[in-house]
């Protein structure tokens, strides 16, 4: 999340708090869905390497093999009083 906020900052150092809130968002979840990809990828090129590899006797692809493919960060910005969301970003 802190690269896609490096990014966006480096195109517009000042952006309204709600195109900012938005283009993280957007950006966290198109890595999401890359990661999401390759994972999926793997797994399926790891299943097959065993089922090539592997005799008869041998186990099918662990389960314990966990790797992220369900959970998506929720970009949040916190305040103690409310924003103001059309109000420029600055630090």
């Amino acid at each position: 999340m802190t690269q896609a906020l490096i990014e966006i900052l480096k195109n517009d150092p000042h952006p309204s708090l709600k195109d900012l809130m938005t283009n993280v968002s957007h950006e966290v979840h198109k890595a999401s869905l890359n990661i999401h990809s390759r994972v999926k990828t793997y797994k399926k090129d790891l299943k097959e390497w065993h089922r090539r590899s592997c005799t008869e006797a041998a186990v099918s692809v662990p389960d314990a093999v966990v790797l992220e493919m369900t959970n998506f960060q929720d970009p949040q910005l916190p305040s103690h009083k409310p924003l103001n969301m059309n109000g420029r970003f600055s630090l």
